[in-house]
């Protein structure tokens, strides 16, 4: 069986072979653009066969069973993946909540249409996932913009602001970083008041700001 699939896909090759020694004389007084014609034809054909018929012959002699075992393998990691994640996340909101003292969070995902953040772990806020963010939240945090409630007084906000604000307070969230990669959003972390009611001071902004540039 390994013989007859041996064969079989050597038929591209023994054709070129036999093809070079066939023009070999044709070609000895022909001008170089017929020679390369010729030439690039013949690879031409070749890699058309592999392309076409190899799949069917690898399907006939089970060879791609080996592939199927290659795939189930990947996806099989990627599941154990997707287990750890949340114990994972889990693991650094306990972290964060206990330095910055904070009431709780949550660690979220964009999902697969990119117009919604899934809660993928919480720590003491209770998360909704049925309803999408406004745009102006999603341009916020795929711009890096740490989005806060407190950004400016009532009457100074613009619309935009206080869209992002009422979000921010219907999700129980003081501050919600972005979580980028490659310069693509792919979730955030939002973050509940302090426990002492304090605004977050410049120096744990700036921590929350590495903690987003790490995520790249």
């Amino acid at each position: 069986k390994t013989l007859t699939w041996i064969s079989l896909s050597s038929v591209p090759l023994l054709a070129a072979i036999m093809s070079g020694f066939w023009l070999k004389p044709h070609l000895s007084e022909s001008s170089a653009w017929l020679w390369a014609a010729m030439i690039g034809g013949i690879g031409f054909l070749s890699g058309l066969y592999l392309y076409v018929a190899q799949p069917f012959i690898d399907q006939l002699f089970d060879r791609r069973k080996y592939n199927l075992r290659n795939t189930l393998d990947a996806m099989m990691n990627d599941l154990a993946i997707l287990q750890e994640l949340q114990p994972m996340a889990e693991g650094i909101l306990d972290r964060l909540c206990r330095v910055l003292a904070v009431g709780g969070a949550s660690a979220m995902v964009l999902d697969a249409s990119n117009q919604r953040l899934l809660a993928v772990a919480s720590r003491g806020i209770q998360q909704d996932d049925t309803e999408d963010p406004p745009v102006e939240v999603l341009e916020g945090l795929r711009n890096g913009v740490i989005l806060q409630t407190d950004q400016a007084g009532e009457c100074m906000m613009s619309s935009r602001e206080e869209s992002v604000r009422d979000w921010l307070k219907r999700r129980s969230f003081a501050l919600c970083v972005p979580l980028s990669r490659k310069g693509d959003l792919i979730g955030a972390i939002g973050l509940a008041k302090k426990r002492n009611l304090k605004s977050f001071s410049p120096r744990e902004k700036a921590f929350l700001a590495q903690v987003s540039a790490a995520a790249t």
